[in-house]
């Protein structure tokens, strides 16, 4: 049971989860009127399991879980145990879709259910208070998501759909609210989409530039309509002009869409804040070698960390914890970079854990503070199956052994074979470009080791060293390549 979809669903509940869900297993409503006794020990008996770690995973063995089921029994039966497993994920699988559904719960939302509940039992009285309600209770302008575009078109669909039936008008003039929302809500989607889509084609094109035109100018066509000029609209519409511009051109854009946010942003929820200050973000982040961008994209990381920004439930990619990271101690902003470190440390959303995700960000703050020993004892610990964390996690053990001891000859060459035959085998699935940077950090690196341990250093050698990691491409590591090379030759 070590490896199965139960306790790797399981794996990933958090503490608060793993309460509900027992909660969860001992209400009839919730397991359709039968007691889940058996379901709820099973449950209760893995996360006892999980929460052991490593000595926990003997007592997920299909017989010490019959035991811990059935202690009274002295025979084991596999098929038993397979038969609470199956039954213990179905409502486990049920429990996560009424937490997801929860997560979306809204007035507006619970007033709409209300309302074609009552419609459907033909209570008026009731329809025409729950009404009053669904317009008084809507959400604020600036608390605004892309779920209350959603529930404002489902919630004037409602009221359209009650108000023919008790006026027994045959007219449509109740829906064109309803058109309104849906119009508003499918505006503020394909914007949402096409900012993502653009945001992609500025790594790698995914159109022609044609393309790219025909679909601004068919979100132009609507800016005749009122709701055009709402705030999230505008400013979505703005960051498709930044995203689509080149050069000095998307530089004026830039400008104009961080004015703009500026005036907007009491009139915008801090969902669509975030969404498009990571925009701006990441426009800096390529222009980190500037600093007036430099600056301003610290300044909006800053923001991100606001407690005001903050919510227990949202979770962090591994991929954007990791270069949020490695952005901050690039520009030797070490106190923020641990400041979001810490704040993420258990909201990391990825294939390993989160603790291992914040782990590996420690080890790399500990890293750049020349904190090796550190650093070491973390790197040591870890292990990834993530592709991306796994090679940086063996390009990062390389650097601190290097950094430590530039002596340890025999462990570098090994750990650096050990990088290229992993290079080798994941040739299919990495792109080629990534896997020729990683080559050619471990051909330079067997190089730089090489001279270390030669006793008639050669200087020309190593200037010559510098000068191809200088003009070389697709080079992993080539800024700290470059530092320790620079460091090397002045010592000589």
């Amino acid at each position: 049971m070590v490896n199965s979809e139960l306790v790797a669903t399981l794996r990933v509940f958090s503490k608060k989860e793993q309460r509900y869900l027992e909660l969860f297993l001992q209400s009839p409503y919730c397991t359709n009127g039968r007691e889940a006794c058996h379901e709820l020990k099973l449950v209760r008996h893995i996360f006892t399991a999980l929460a052991a770690g490593e000595p926990g995973k003997a007592t997920l063995e299909e017989a010490a879980v019959y035991s811990a089921l059935h202690p009274e029994r002295p025979s084991f039966s596999a098929q038993t145990v397979n038969n609470a497993a199956v039954s213990t994920l179905k409502l486990v699988r049920r429990f996560i879709i009424m937490e997801m559904t929860a997560r979306t719960w809204r007035p507006t939302s619970e007033n709409t259910l209300l309302l074609l509940y009552f419609r459907e039992k033909g209570a008026f009285d009731l329809c025409r208070k729950t009404q009053v309600r669904l317009e008084r209770e809507g959400p604020e302008e600036n608390s605004l998501d892309d779920l209350d575009f959603l529930q404002d078109w489902q919630a004037e669909n409602a009221k359209a759909a009650y108000l023919v039936m008790e006026t027994e008008l045959k007219s449509d003039f109740t829906l064109f609210p309803s058109l309104r929302a849906l119009e508003l809500f499918y505006l503020v989607e394909r914007l949402n989409i096409l900012t993502a889509l653009f945001n992609q084609h500025r790594i790698a094109p995914v159109f022609e530039e044609t393309e790219q035109e025909a679909l601004i100018e068919e979100i132009d066509r609507w800016a005749d309509k009122p709701f055009f000029n709402h705030p999230a609209v505008r400013s979505a519409r703005k960051a498709l002009s930044v995203l689509c511009k080149k050069g000095e051109e998307a530089e004026k854009e830039f400008e104009a869409f961080m004015e703009m946010l500026a005036q907007q942003e009491m009139h915008l929820s801090v969902f669509f804040l975030k969404r498009f200050e990571s925009i701006a973000y990441n426009f800096c982040a390529r222009r980190f070698d500037q600093p007036k961008y430099r600056e301003k994209l610290f300044w909006l990381f800053h923001r991100r960390l606001l407690p005001e920004r903050q919510h227990s439930e949202e979770g962090i990619h591994c991929i954007e914890f990791l270069s949020m990271v490695k952005t901050a101690l690039m520009g030797e902003q070490y106190d923020l970079a641990k400041s979001f470190i810490d704040t993420y440390r258990y909201r990391i959303k990825g294939r390993e854990t989160a603790e291992e995700y914040y782990q590996f960000g420690l080890a790399l703050y500990y890293f750049e503070l020349k904190r090796l020993d550190e650093a070491r004892s973390i790197i040591v610990r870890l292990n990834f199956h993530d592709m991306v964390y796994k090679y940086l996690f063996k390009t990062l053990e390389i650097k601190i052994f290097f950094e430590a001891s530039e002596d340890n000859h025999e462990f570098l060459r090994s750990r650096l074979g050990t990088l290229k035959v992993a290079v080798h085998r994941d040739k299919t699935s990495m792109p080629e470009e990534k896997a020729r940077g990683y080559r050619n950090f471990v051909n330079i690196m067997l190089r730089l080791v090489h001279w270390c341990s030669d006793p008639d250093q050669d200087k020309r050698w190593l200037l010559e060293l510098i000068r191809e990691v200088e003009e070389g491409k697709d080079i992993s590591e080539k800024v700290w390549l470059l530092k320790k090379l620079r460091e090397l030759l002045a010592r000589l």
